[in-house]
């Protein structure tokens, strides 16, 4: 026993062992080969974050608005707003520290999501014996939906370990009525709610922790109701000030959907717990029900009290479900990763239980010590499917390109491709450059119009001689060209017309293979050069004079 109390104790040599194996499993898993582009929105965290730490670095040199139009203009891809700002400032201060390169910022990720890890084997002590405790830190780092959010530069791991942290301060909180674990926890959901929208989960969770732990009592009291007020009145003034940072006005896909068509909410439901089967696999489904029925729905039943470590991981499912039904954007699969450290509490102690029955009395008391603890990354790794790597989309070698050809160096550059490709070429060039360097210009922010989701699309230019007097009085020197973008814009087949059009002034200098998904397009990123005559006037300050609906 001597040596389960040493894992016990020795939190640090835990989150070691996870880190590595966080480490390790986004190497195997291709993130440090590629590009910020498995995701939507990797690109727009990394610049954001980017702008961010500059912004800093330098100084603090002009009025923060008037820096992130300047940083804008050179990298399009700048989301302060819509998200909001923690995950930027802890990502900054970590770039700050170490460096803005592909390998530092996934380290922070691998960080985050190794305490995530540290913080579940902490409260999973507290029920099991420390093999199965490390055995469900280890296992919920090789769930497909935690891989996926830390080989990607998102908030969503950052968002998942601020939520428990908060339910954790808040089962202490529960358990001894302490004034200062009201406000930590407090402050702990103002961070959570200042890092992601998401983290709303937290209040209702705690609302409901209350009723099931036997303490209604407490919502009367005035102590109780400080923590939702230090959240609230810290939080707040984000959401109701910043631009679009209601993610485009989600509720109303939401909640009013709900109003109007409540019938959906069955629908709804069933979508979000097969979403938690899924993530946990159908093997580990089983104990996992096990566990809930043991710990929950049996003393609920039995008109008893839960304890509060399970009364504050059984409030996580009913607060996941108001959250899903409610909020559309938190309808996607990543979200899960809020309540897995609850899935997984459950699923080990029922795993725990079925070792502990009678009819296993006669095995070696050793055996039922380890055994759950063997089965559980088992049961996970048998039961989800195998996540693919990352992809190299090909954009690298373009960036590469660009830095190291003289011809390609001066002046603005165009990128003609999905969102995604856009962003992707965006963040090989901020980091590979003194920034701010290059001006880059989205064809889908200059050529056309859409709003944050990629719908209302509108073309501003109609023919290839617009286009090119576009290019001519912004002074483009290069422009790179994607035939095989995962969807094509609006205004894609134009931009082809225009450098066909005008082969004389526009050269095709090079070109790369693209991956997109199991498809393979060589010569696919094509660059081309300006070899028309050189202009009189400044291009930066055309760039400037353009509408802004157009940037």
């Amino acid at each position: 026993m001597a040596s389960y109390s040493l894992l016990q104790n020795r939190t640090a040599l835990v989150w070691a062992l996870l880190l590595a194996e966080a480490v390790l499993l986004q190497w195997a898993g291709g993130a440090y080969s590629s590009e910020f582009g498995e995701s939507p929105d990797e690109a727009a965290h990394f610049v954001t974050a980017l702008m961010v730490r500059d912004y800093a670095a330098a100084g603090l040199p002009w009025p923060p608005m008037r820096f992130a139009e300047t940083y804008y203009e050179h990298y399009p891809k700048v989301a302060l707003g819509h998200w909001p700002p923690v995950y930027y400032l802890v990502s900054a201060a970590w770039m700050l520290l170490w460096s803005p390169s592909r390998i530092s910022v996934l380290l922070l990720q691998a960080v985050i999501a190794a305490s995530w890890a540290t913080m579940l084997f902490h409260v999973a002590r507290r029920a099991a014996p420390a093999p199965l405790a490390l055995a469900a830190g280890l296992s919920v780092l090789v769930v497909n939906r935690t891989v996926e959010s830390f080989r990607e530069v998102m908030s969503d791991g950052l968002t998942a370990a601020v939520v428990l942290l908060a339910l954790l301060l808040f089962l202490r909180f529960l358990e001894t009525e302490r004034l200062r674990y009201a406000v930590r926890f407090g402050l702990a959901t103002m961070a959570g709610l200042l890092t992601k929208g998401s983290a709303v989960l937290i209040l209702p969770a705690a609302l409901i922790a209350v009723v099931l732990s036997g303490n209604s009592r407490w919502l009367w009291r005035g102590r109780f109701w400080l923590p939702f007020t230090i959240a609230v009145a810290g939080a707040l003034p984000w959401y109701l000030l910043a631009p679009n940072s209601l993610h485009q006005r989600a509720l109303p896909g939401g909640a009013v959907d709900f109003m109007h068509r409540p019938n959906n909410y069955l629908k709804h439901l069933v979508k979000c717990v097969d979403g938690w089967l899924e993530a946990i696999g159908p093997f580990l489904a089983l104990f996992f029900v096990a566990g809930l029925i043991l710990h929950a729905v049996v003393p609920l039943w039995r008109r008893r009290r839960l304890e509060p470590i399970w009364a504050v991981m059984a409030s996580t499912l009913p607060a996941m479900v108001l959250l899903y039904v409610f909020v559309l954007p938190a309808r996607d699969d990543r979200h899960t990763m809020l309540i897995l450290p609850a899935l997984w509490l459950f699923a080990a102690e029922g795993l725990r239980w079925t070792f502990a029955l009678p009819v296993l009395a006669r095995v070696p008391n050793k055996l039922r010590l380890w055994l759950p603890a063997l089965l559980l990354p088992c049961l996970l790794l048998a039961g989800q499917k195998r996540l693919p790597p990352k992809q190299q989309f090909g954009f690298g070698p373009v960036a590469e390109y660009l830095m190291a050809d003289p011809a390609g160096r001066p002046g603005p550059l165009l990128i003609s491709s999905d969102s995604s490709g856009e962003g992707m070429l965006i963040c090989e060039v901020a980091m590979r450059e003194e920034r701010p360097g290059h001006r880059i210009l989205r064809a889908t922010k200059v050529l056309s119009s859409y709003d944050w989701l990629g719908y209302h699309e509108k073309l501003l230019y109609s023919s290839p001689q617009e286009v090119q007097t576009l290019l001519r009085q912004a002074g483009v020197k290069a422009v790179i060209y994607d035939e095989a973008p995962s969807w094509k814009p609006i205004h894609h087949r134009l931009v082809k017309e225009t450098l066909m059009t005008y082969s004389d002034e526009w050269r095709l200098a090079a070109s790369f293979p693209r991956r997109r998904g199991a498809r393979y397009f060589p010569d696919s990123l094509r660059i081309y050069l300006y070899q028309g005559p050189p202009k009189d006037f400044s291009g930066a300050l055309y760039l400037r004079q353009l509408p802004r609906a157009r940037r």
